[in-house]
Formats: structure tokens, C-alpha cells, sequence
């Protein structure tokens, strides 16, 4: 689904932000830019599979957020960050940066970042370490949250991807399916398709 769906949003998204980066800095590659900006650059480097360029982005991301001292902006780079070191099957140190990005939040107040992609996040390292039960645990609450009509949002068919993931892990190919097939048609209706 991820090979479906993301590349597709990925190139759109880094367009509009390389364009907006570039407004911002007016043309400037030095140019001190906003972190969210930067953030939103990693991200869209990293659901292109262009972990190497999204980990130089982030590392960026993450400098930018320090001299501009926005925990906000640094708590969503460490969550991007934590997606690309799980790319690089680096799961040690995908899990402690999603620890150093829990620390960050308890410090923000609620609805300044995005828990439930956090968690999204600890369920991709248990899928991707073969830990399916883990990532179910994880992903159960996200889905149901969805189930009972509460947020229809990406976080929400990614869970399902993920789920979709862990249950193939577990050999339940029909309910990876029904998964897959909800996250798919969730994806396409947050494009307007």
C-alpha cells in the first residue's frame, strides 16, 4: 500500500514544500528557514524512500528547531527522524529517539503534536523487528478510535497498514487484506479520488 499510495503524496508534498522553501528564503540556500518547513521536507523525503537525503532533512530539521528553541518543531523532526533510523533497520536507535521525542512531548501542551503518529511510529519498529503482537497492541486503540468515527485521518490508514502488516507477520492474510483494502480506500478518500 505504502508503494501505492505515498510515493505519489511524497513527490506533491516535497514539490510544495521545496517551492515553499524556497519563497521563504527567497531564493537563498543559506537562508535560515521556518522548522516546520524543514520538518515537512524530511518527511517528505522519507515517504519518497530517499532515507539518505530525509536523514541529512532531518538532521537539518532538528538544528533549525534547537536555534529557534521550538520543542514543537522538535518533537515532530525526532518523530521523522525515528521513521528514517527504522528504515535503516537501526531499530535501537529509532526506539531511543521516540523515547527523547515522549520526553519532548510531556513538556508541550496537548494538541501541539501529533501522539497518536508517535505511536504510529513504535508500532512501525515492532513490524519491521517481526514483533506483531507489539504492533497490534499499539495500533488496536488507533484503529478502533477510527471504527468508532472519532478521526479519518492518514495516521488512521497508516495504522491500518501497519496492522495489515502484522497480521501477514502472523500468517491472517484475510484480515490483512480486509486491512489493506480499508487503508487503501481511506488513503484515496483523504486525496479527494
Amino acid at each position: 500500500l505504502t508503494l501505492l499510495v505515498a510515493p505519489v503524496a511524497g513527490a506533491r508534498a516535497l514539490e510544495v514544500v521545496d517551492e515553499a522553501i524556497a519563497i521563504a528564503s527567497r531564493g537563498d540556500a543559506s537562508a535560515a528557514i521556518p522548522p516546520y518547513l524543514a520538518v515537512n521536507r524530511a518527511s517528505a523525503l522519507l515517504s519518497l524512500g530517499r532515507i539518505d537525503e530525509a536523514l541529512v532533512a532531518v538532521d537539518r530539521a532538528l538544528a533549525i528547531a534547537a536555534a529557534v528553541k521550538s520543542d514543537v518543531a522538535r518533537f515532530h523532526a525526532l518523530a521523522v527522524k525515528a521513521g528514517v533510523l527504522s528504515e535503516q533497520h537501526d531499530f535501537a536507535a529509532a526506539e531511543d529517539i521516540v523515547g527523547e521525542a515522549e520526553r519532548v512531548a510531556g513538556q508541550l501542551q496537548p494538541g501541539t503534536y501529533d501522539a497518536p503518529g508517535l505511536t504510529l511510529r513504535r508500532a512501525e519498529v515492532a513490524v519491521r523487528r517481526g514483533q506483531p503482537r507489539a504492533a497490534a497492541e499499539l495500533l488496536n486503540p488507533l484503529i478502533q478510535t477510527f471504527h468508532d468515527g472519532k478521526v479519518s485521518n492518514q495516521n488512521a490508514a497508516t495504522a491500518l497498514r501497519l496492522r495489515a502488516d502484522a497480521l501477514c507477520q502472523n500468517g491472517d492474510y484475510a484480515a490483512a487484506v480486509r486491512d489493506a483494502d480499508e487503508a487503501l480506500a481511506l488513503a484515496e478518500r483523504l486525496q479527494g479520488r
